[in-house]
């Protein structure tokens, strides 16, 4: 299970990049948004500077998402833990095939069940 192991700990290096990244844009986005505080005298601008700073906010998303740096961490992520699924599932198969084996024998023919000791009796039933 060490293959497994070390494949869930690069897709959480992979995610973490990706969170970092993302994180800056975020950082990026809050600190634009800070600079431009409305000026609590009037409503209507009150509301406009809401306006704004939802814009910057949906901005700053489809900018990340342009980000190379971005793409490239959620790439690596999500194959990151495509790789790590496959090899969890496939040493999960070969754990099960297995244990499939050791219950079943050799794999050799069925077990003889319960009655395999009377299946040789050429003998007529009662009657």
């Amino acid at each position: 299970m060490g293959e497994s192991r070390q494949a869930w700990t690069k897709v959480g290096e992979h995610f973490s990049s990706l969170g970092d990244n993302l994180k800056g844009h975020g950082s990026r986005a809050a600190s634009e948004a800070a600079k431009a505080k409305p000026d609590n005298a009037a409503f209507a601008e009150a509301l406009r500077a809401m306006g704004q700073a939802v814009d910057k906010a949906a901005a700053s998303v489809s900018q990340a998402v342009k980000d190379p740096a971005v793409r490239r961490d959620a790439k690596n992520a999500l194959g990151a833990m495509g790789d790590a699924l496959t090899t969890t599932l496939s040493e999960a198969s070969d754990a099960v095939g297995d244990k499939v084996k050791g219950s079943f024998g050799s794999g050799k023919g069925p077990r003889p069940g319960p009655d395999a000791a009377s299946a040789g009796d050429d003998a007529p039933s009662g009657g």
